[in-house]
């Protein structure tokens, strides 16, 4: 593990760890609706059809950190969609340090996992309704999280924005009429269901707009003055000078 000068897990490694998840998450979560884009999900070259052009893009990445990792310290990471709106999927990610033995109440993509993992947990071990509880009531010893962050990405078809409406459409998560109900009971569940991911859509939305409203950072760019130019050292010029000045020969301030 890559450590800082506390012996902490680097600040940078934290947004390598965040990619892997993010693209574990949609490839997961969207291969449906990556199928039906690319034509399969089998890599470009190898499947004897047109080259695809489907990309998923990163816009932004914004993380905080609350506790130290420390070299080797286990942990999990819990990645999951907030929010979308016309052009952006967020999506948040949990570095929950391992000793807290937080785990889920049920897998919905894997059932059977869930009942085989939590038949090894014991009696001081706590899902993650409980840690929730704790962390209310300021237990947040036993819900450690050590970093949460959150990235806005988009769906590309070669230059072609994709909505994560219709990626979450076409992957089939919005939610179905089930076989054998009549067409008025699935269409009053269906809206019932598109009702609510609406409601968890805005309410992701109001945390998802901080990192969304930072697109106005660029206005805040003045070229107007400056401290100076500074070089990092590197090349002829940097070597020269920076021996110089190491040998008292010069003063001359590269920067």
């Amino acid at each position: 593990m890559e450590t800082d000068i506390f012996g902490h897990k680097s600040n940078s490694t934290y947004f390598t760890d965040i990619d892997i998840a993010r693209v574990h998450l949609v490839t997961t979560m969207f291969g449906e609706g990556i199928e039906t884009i690319r034509g399969g999900t089998t890599m470009n070259g190898l499947s004897r059809k047109p080259y695809s052009k489907f990309s998923l893009a990163l816009g932004a990445v914004s993380c905080t950190f609350q506790k130290e990792l420390l070299p080797y310290e286990t942990y999990d990471m819990w990645t999951r969609i907030l929010s979308w709106d016309d052009k952006w999927l967020y999506i948040v990610t949990h570095f929950v340090k391992k000793e807290s033995a937080i785990y889920p109440r049920r897998s919905s993509l894997y059932p059977e996992q869930g009942v085989k993992d939590a038949s090894n947990f014991g009696q001081d071990k706590v899902n993650s309704e409980s840690a929730e509880s704790q962390a209310a009531a300021g237990g947040l010893a036993r819900y450690p999280i050590a970093a949460s962050a959150m990235s806005k990405v988009v769906f590309k078809n070669g230059r072609r924005t994709i909505k994560p409406r219709e990626m979450i459409a076409a992957s089939g998560l919005l939610g179905n009429k089930n076989h054998g109900e009549t067409e008025r009971e699935g269409s009053i569940d269906t809206a019932a269901c598109e009702n609510a991911t609406e409601k968890e859509r805005q309410r992701g939305m109001r945390i998802a707009s901080m990192l969304a409203n930072q697109i106005d950072l660029e206005k805040e760019f003045n070229g107007d003055v400056a401290l100076g130019r500074h070089h990092d050292g590197f090349g002829v010029e940097g070597v020269v000078a920076t021996l110089a000045q190491l040998g008292k020969i010069s003063n001359f301030q590269l920067i």
